[in-house]
C-alpha cells in the first residue's frame, strides 16, 4: 500500500521540517560592517565604526576583494544545549560545474581568537560553553570575495539554537531512507526500512506546539533504536572513512590565497575533533603545514598535539602533491626528502607511509622505487578512474615499477552525484557508500574499502554533518560498515588480509585525460627545465669546492632554492592548469630560483678558480655524467689577442669569430664527466681547424648525386648533409657515416603543424583525439638566409608564417656535430590551436623509446588496442627514439614534454592556446631547442649523452671572474702541448699525506683535465652530485639506464676512507667496498643508487673536515 499512500514521496519533506523544528529558537543579530582591504583587522580593539554597513538582502562583493567584516552576539540567558552561530554571506547563482568552488570565504575570529572557517557549504558555527554566558562577543570575519566576479546577497546573521536529539532524528531518518532508496525493490529489507520511516515519522506530533513536539521526537527516535535492527544486517564489508581536506596549493586561486585557505581547513578541523571524539584526519603537503605555521602560528600547537594524538594523519611524504610527469627525477628526490625532513622536524617523525597523490595525472614507472627507497610503504590515488577510454581494472593492487620494486596501492572508487570519475571529497552519504562498494573491483580479494570525505579541491575538510553519518553508519542495515581509520591503518589491513593475493600492474600509471598538461603554459615549463639544472649545476659546482678548499657550501641557500622549486611543481602549477596570476607569481618564483643558483655557480666556480695557473684564460666545467667531445663554447674575443690561440692539454683549440667579432667559439677536444679543463693561450700555430662546414644554396655544396630535386639550401658536416626546400622545409637528410637516408621517402621533416584544439570539458589540461580533425601547415619561408657559416659552426635561418603566427629558426650543424640543432623563436597568437613539430622517418619498429626520470620506457607506435589510441600524446624528458635492428633517430629538447610517435612520424608539440582558466595562456613569444639525432644502432649508443648536453651546456668561467691564481709549475709534457700523465687513484692517499693541505679533488695539476666523479659503464648516470645533508663527504646518486646488470666503479677525484649505499635520505644502508679513489658497486636493471663517499680527511676541505661526522 506504500505506493497508493505516496509513502515515499512524503519521507524527504517531511525529515525536512523535522530539520527546521530543530532549530528551536532564532535571533537575528546585528548587521556587518566590512573593510575592503588585506589588513586582517580581527582585534577587539578596532574601530569599525565609519566601515560600511552591510544589511540583509544587499549585494556585495566582486572578484578576489579582500575583506574584514565586524559585527557583536550575546547568547540570552536560557539557552543551553547547541547554540549556532548562522552566517549567510551569500553563494554564486552560478550553474557552472566548478560552482561549488566559487563564493566568499573567511576566517572566523571570536573576540579577537581565531576559532574556524566559513564558506558557502559552510555557514552554521557551533559554539563551545564558553560563549553563552549572556556577555557581549565580538565576531570579526576575515576573508575573500572568492575567484569569480560576482555580487552575493547578504543573508540575515542569527543566533539558532538546536535541539540535538530533533537534529540526531533527522540525520538517522535521513540515513535511513536513502538506504532504503538503494536496496533493490525486491528485497524484504527495502519495506522493512519503509515500513520503520513511515511509523516513526507518525509519531511526531507537528501540532502540539515545540514542547510536545521535542517530545515526541524523542519517542519516534526510541522507536527508531528499536526497529533498526529487524530492518536487516549492514552489508559484511568495511568502509575505511579517512576525513581529509583536498587543497590545491594553486588553482583558480593563488598561493597567497592558499594559505588562508589552508587556515580555514586546519581551524575547521581542529574545532571539528573538539566536537567529535572518534573523528580522524588526514592532510598531506609539507609545505600546506607550513604556509599555516607561519600564518596562523595560534594553531601549530593544537596540530601538532593531534598528530602525537594518533588523530591526525601527516600524509604524503612529498613537499606538495607534485606532477609526476613533468617534475624531473632529481626535483621527485627532492619532493620526498624535504617533505619527509619537515615532518621529522615538526612532529618528530617522518609522517605517514602513505603517498597521498588523489588528484595527480599520471604516474611514470620509476615511482615504485623511489617511494620504496623514500620510506613510503604505501600509495593512494584517484584520478585514473577518470580514463578516457578504458577502465582501469584493479583498484587495490601491487603496482610494479621499472626495476622491479613493488608498492601497495589503491585507487579510491567513489562515485559522486554529476562528479566526474572518483571522488578524493565525499558527503559521506550512503549512496557514496554504495557506490564505493559496488565499483571495487575483485571483491573477493578485500571486504574493506576507503573512503575520503570532506570538501576538497579549494579546502574546508569534512563538516560535522559529514562526521556525524561516520558514526552513525557504523552498523547500518543495508550500508557498508563503516569505521573512522588513518590512510596507513586502512592499508595495512589490506596488506596483511589480502596482500598476497592482490594482483600486479607493471609499468607506467598513463592518465588517459589531461593530456595538454605537458604542453600548456610552456614558459612555465621552460622555466622548470632550466632550474632543475641550473640547480643541479651549482650544487655539483658547491660540492668540488667545499671539498677543495675553504668553501662554505651554501646548503640554506640551496634548501630554499629546491623548496621554491618543488612547490611549482605542484599539479596545477606546473601543468599549465591555474590561473594568468599563478604563472606571474611563478615567473618570479623561477627568476628567484635562477639568481640563486646562478650566485652558488659563480662563487663556487670562484672558489675553485683561486687554485687556477696565472697564465689561464679560463677554465671550462662539464656538469653531465657523459664525456664530451668537439663541443662548442663561446668566449669573449678579447681574452686572446694578435698571434694568440687557445689551448688545452690536448693542444690548440680551433675557433671561429662571430656576433661582429665580439665573441669567439672554440671546439674543446674533450672534456671528462663531472669534469673541467683549463685553457690558456699560446703562439698561434699558423693551423687552422679544417674546412668540414658548408651552409649554402645547392649550387655551391659538393656535387651529390642523390641531391633532392627540390634543394635550394644545404647544411652538411662529415657526419650530415641536411637539404632545404625554398620552403624552408628538410627535404633530404643523409647520414653519411651510415651512408643512409634518413628522412622518409617522399616526405619533408621539420614540418610545422596547427591543429584545432577544442577539448570537450577541460580546456587547459586535455587535448582530445579529434584535435587532428583540421590541420593547418606553416607557409612558405619568407627568408632563408646563411647566418654563420665557419669553420666551427654553419647556422641557416629561416622565417616563416603559420595562421597568425611567425616561427623564425637557426638550423645549425657544429664541424664534429652529429645532430641537426633548432633555435626556435615564436611569436605565437593564436587561440585555441595547437602546434606540432614533425619528422617522418626512415625507420620502421613497433615501439617507440621515452626518457622519463631515471630511466625510459618504450610504447607503441601503432593503434591495435583502445589503450594504443587512448595514448595518442605521452610525455617525455629529455628525448624520444624510434629505432629498429642497427638504426634510429632521436629528437631531443630542452624544455619540452608532449609526443606522439605512430608509424614512423615523430612528432613534438609546441605550443597550445587555451583559454580556461588563464585567457591569455602561451601568447606572446617563446625560444626553446631541439635537436634531431640520426645514429648507428639503438638510442643506448648516443642518445642520452646528446640530450644531457642540450639540456646542461658546459660551464666557461674566463680566468678575470675567477678570484686569484696560483704559480703555473708547467710540466715538459704541458709544455709541448700533450695532456699530463695522468696520477695513479690507487696512490692519491698517499699523494694527499704527502701533500696534507691541499685540496686532492682541486686543480691538481696545472692544465690537466680532471673529474669529480665518474663511472666506468656507460649505462651508470650520474644525475646528482652535492654535499651530503649531515656534510659528511660527497652523494653521488646514479642510475642504470639501460636495462642491464652487472658490477662497475666509481672513480672520485679524492681519495676514499668509506663509501655507503643509503637511502634516499642519505642514511646508511650498507657499507660498500673502497680503493682509494675507486668505489665498487652492483647494480640491476634501471635501480637508483644513492651513495655516500666520505673523503679522507684533508685539512683546509669542509667536507673533509666534517667526516668526523659518520663516526
Amino acid at each position: 500500500m506504500h505506493s497508493i499512500r505516496l509513502t515515499e514521496r512524503k519521507i524527504a519533506p517531511l525529515i525536512t521540517e523535522l530539520e527546521d523544528w530543530a532549530r528551536t529558537q532564532s535571533l537575528p543579530l546585528g548587521p556587518f560592517r566590512v573593510h575592503y582591504g588585506t589588513e586582517r583587522l580581527a582585534g577587539v580593539e578596532v574601530d569599525d565604526s565609519r566601515w560600511d554597513v552591510l544589511v540583509p538582502g544587499q549585494y556585495w562583493g566582486g572578484k578576489g576583494k579582500p575583506f574584514t567584516m565586524r559585527t557583536k552576539f550575546a547568547v540570552p540567558e536560557g539557552w543551553n544545549g547547541r547554540v549556532e552561530l548562522l552566517l549567510p554571506l551569500g553563494c554564486s547563482k552560478s550553474l557552472e560545474a566548478l560552482s561549488f568552488l566559487y563564493g566568499p570565504e573567511a576566517l572566523v575570529f571570536l573576540d579577537g581568537e581565531l576559532f574556524i572557517g566559513l564558506a558557502p557549504n559552510r555557514t552554521l558555527i557551533s559554539l563551545p560553553d564558553r560563549y553563552l554566558d549572556g556577555r557581549e562577543h565580538q565576531i570579526a570575519l576575515y576573508g575573500w570575495t572568492g575567484i569569480r566576479d560576482e555580487r552575493y546577497e547578504m543573508g540575515q546573521p542569527a543566533l539558532v539554537q538546536i535541539h540535538d536529539q530533533a537534529a540526531r532524528l533527522a540525520a538517522r531518518l535521513h540515513l535511513l531512507n536513502e538506504a532504503m532508496r538503494l536496496t533493490a525493490e525486491e528485497q524484504p529489507s527495502r519495506t522493512r526500512m519503509l515500513d520503520l520511516l513511515d511509523k516513526v515519522l507518525h509519531q511526531l506530533d507537528w501540532t502540539g506546539g515545540q514542547q510536545a513536539f521535542l517530545k515526541s521526537a524523542a519517542r519516534a527516535e526510541r522507536l527508531l533504536e528499536q526497529g533498526l535492527p529487524a530492518c536487516g544486517e549492514p552489508l559484511q564489508v568495511k568502509a575505511a572513512a579517512v576525513g581529509h581536506g583536498h587543497l590545491d596549493l594553486a588553482w583558480l586561486w593563488t598561493l597567497e590565497q592558499t594559505k588562508e585557505k589552508g587556515a580555514r581547513t586546519f581551524a575547521n578541523v581542529l574545532r571539528l575533533m573538539e566536537e567529535n571524539k572518534s573523528f580522524i584526519f588526514a592532510q598531506s603537503q609539507p609545505q600546506l603545514y607550513r604556509y599555516v605555521h607561519e600564518g596562523y602560528p595560534e594553531l601549530t600547537a593544537e596540530i601538532d598535539r593531534r598528530v602525537k594524538e594518533g588523530r591526525w594523519e601527516a600524509l604524503g611524504g612529498m613537499w606538495v602533491e607534485a606532477d609526476c610527469n613533468l617534475s624531473g627525477g632529481e626535483a621527485l628526490v627532492r619532493q620526498f626528502m624535504l617533505g619527509r625532513a619537515y615532518y621529522m622536524e615538526r612532529f618528530g617523525h617522518p609522517g605517514s607511509p602513505v603517498v597521498w597523490l588523489p588528484d595527480v595525472f599520471g604516474f611514470n614507472a620509476q615511482l615504485p622505487q623511489l617511494m620504496k627507497l623514500a620510506g613510503m610503504d604505501y600509495f593512494f590515488t584517484a584520478k585514473l578512474t577518470w580514463n578516457q577510454y578504458t577502465k582501469f581494472p584493479y583498484d587495490s593492487f601491487w603496482w610494479k615499477g621499472l626495476d622491479g620494486s613493488s608498492i601497495l596501492s589503491h585507487l579510491i572508487g567513489t562515485s559522486k552525484p554529476g562528479w566526474w570519475g572518483a571522488t578524493y571529497s565525499a558527503d559521506l552519504t550512503p549512496e557514496e557508500l554504495i557506490s564505493t562498494w559496488r565499483g571495487r573491483h575483485h571483491k573477493e580479494l578485500a571486504e574493506e574499502t576507503l573512503i575520503a570525505f570532506g570538501f576538497g579541491d579549494g579546502g574546508g575538510g569534512p563538516t560535522r554533518e559529514m562526521a556525524d553519518r561516520a558514526d552513525l553508519l557504523q552498523s547500518h542495515p543495508g550500508l557498508p560498515q563503516v569505521r573512522n581509520s588513518t590512510a596507513a591503518e586502512f592499508f595495512a589491513r589490506l596488506e596483511s588480509s589480502v596482500g598476497d593475493r592482490l594482483p600486479v600492474w607493471e609499468g607506467e600509471l598513463y592518465f588517459e585525460l589531461h593530456r595538454g598538461t605537458y604542453t600548456t603554459q610552456a614558459r612555465n615549463k621552460l622555466h622548470n627545465r632550466k632550474n632543475e639544472f641550473l640547480l643541479h649545476d651549482a650544487e655539483f659546482l658547491a660540492s668540488w669546492a667545499a671539498l677543495s678548499g675553504p668553501y662554505e657550501y651554501p646548503r640554506e641557500r640551496l634548501r630554499e632554492a629546491w623548496e621554491l622549486l618543488c612547490l611549482n611543481q605542484f599539479h596545477d602549477i606546473i601543468p599549465g592548469s591555474s590561473i594568468k596570476e599563478v604563472y606571474e607569481q611563478s615567473e618570479l618564483d623561477y627568476a628567484q630560483i635562477r639568481a640563486a643558483a646562478e650566485g652558488i655557480v659563480a662563487e663556487a666556480a670562484d672558489a675553485l678558480g683561486a687554485d687556477l695557473p696565472v697564465d689561464a684564460v679560463c677554465v671550462v666545467y662539464n656538469p653531465s655524467p657523459f664525456r664530451r667531445s668537439g663541443e662548442l663554447i663561446e668566449l669573449p674575443a678579447k681574452l686572446i689577442g694578435a698571434g694568440e690561440a687557445l689551448r688545452s692539454a690536448g693542444g690548440q683549440l680551433p675557433v671561429q669569430r662571430i656576433g661582429g667579432a665580439e665573441t669567439l667559439i672554440a671546439e674543446l677536444p674533450g672534456i671528462p664527466p663531472y669534469g673541467q679543463v683549463v685553457l690558456r693561450k699560446a703562439a698561434y700555430n699558423g693551423q687552422n681547424a679544417e674546412q668540414l662546414l658548408y651552409a649554402g644554396q645547392a649550387q655551391g655544396a659538393a656535387a651529390d648525386a642523390s641531391a633532392h630535386r627540390d634543394c635550394y639550401m644545404v647544411l652538411e658536416n662529415a657526419r650530415l648533409r641536411a637539404e632545404l626546400d625554398r620552403s624552408g622545409d628538410i627535404v633530404r637528410l643523409f647520414d653519411r657515416r651510415a651512408a643512409r637516408e634518413v628522412i622518409a621517402e617522399g616526405a619533408k621533416a621539420n614540418k610545422w603543424q596547427a591543429f584545432e584544439d577544442k577539448p570537450l570539458d577541460w580546456d587547459a589540461w586535455d587535448i582530445d583525439l579529434y584535435y587532428q580533425d583540421k590541420m593547418w601547415t606553416a607557409e612558405p619561408a619568407s627568408r632563408i638566409e646563411v647566418i654563420e657559416s665557419g669553420a666551427l659552426r654553419a647556422t641557416i635561418e629561416i622565417e616563416r608564417r603559420i595562421r597568425n603566427s611567425v616561427i623564425v629558426q637557426r638550423v645549425s650543424l657544429t664541424r664534429s656535430g652529429a645532430s641537426l640543432e633548432f633555435q626556435t623563436k615564436i611569436s605565437w597568437n593564436e587561440t585555441h590551436v595547437l602546434l606540432k613539430v614533425a619528422f617522418p622517418v626512415r625507420v620502421s619498429s613497433t615501439v617507440a623509446t621515452y626518457d622519463i626520470q631515471w630511466g625510459n620506457v618504450e610504447r607503441p607506435t601503432h593503434r591495435n588496442t583502445l589503450e594504443d589510441w587512448a595514448r595518442f600524446e605521452s610525455c617525455a624528458q629529455k628525448w624520444v627514439d624510434l629505432s629498429e635492428g642497427d638504426y634510429g633517430v632521436s629528437l631531443l629538447n630542452d624544455c619540452k614534454y608532449g609526443y606522439d610517435v605512430s608509424g614512423s612520424t615523430i612528432r613534438m608539440t609546441a605550443l597550445r592556446s587555451p583559454i580556461f582558466p588563464d585567457p591569455t595562456a602561451d601568447r606572446g613569444n617563446h625560444e626553446f631547442a631541439y635537436r634531431l639525432l640520426p645514429h648507428d644502432g639503438d638510442w643506448r649508443t648516443a642518445t642520452p649523452a646528446e640530450a644531457y648536453a642540450l639540456n646542461d651546456p658546459l660551464i666557461v668561467r674566463p680566468s678575470g671572474q675567477c678570484r686569484s691564481g696560483r704559480g703555473a709549475e708547467q710540466t715538459q709534457d704541458e709544455a709541448d702541448g700533450r695532456e699530463p700523465a695522468r696520477p695513479n687513484p690507487a696512490s692519491a692517499a698517499d699523494a694527499a699525506s704527502a701533500a696534507p693541505n691541499k685540496a686532492s679533488a682541486g686543480f691538481a695539476g696545472a692544465g690537466n683535465e680532471s673529474s669529480l666523479a665518474s663511472t666506468d659503464k656507460r649505462q651508470l648516470i650520474i644525475e646528482t652530485v652535492k654535499l651530503a645533508e649531515d656534510g659528511a663527504g660527497i652523494v653521488c646518486r646514479l642510475y642504470e639506464n639501460e636495462r642491464t646488470r652487472g658490477s662497475a666503479q666509481l672513480t672520485a677525484a679524492f681519495p676514499i676512507d668509506r663509501a655507503y649505499l643509503c637511502d634516499l635520505y642519505e642514511t646508511p644502508i650498507a657499507e660498500i667496498p673502497v680503493k682509494g679513489c675507486v668505489v665498487g658497486l652492483d647494480y640491476r636493471p634501471y635501480e637508483i643508487l644513492t651513495l655516500k663517499l666520505l673523503p679522507v680527511r684533508i685539512a683546509g676541505g669542509a667536507a673533509g673536515g666534517e667526516t668526523e661526522g659518520m663516526e
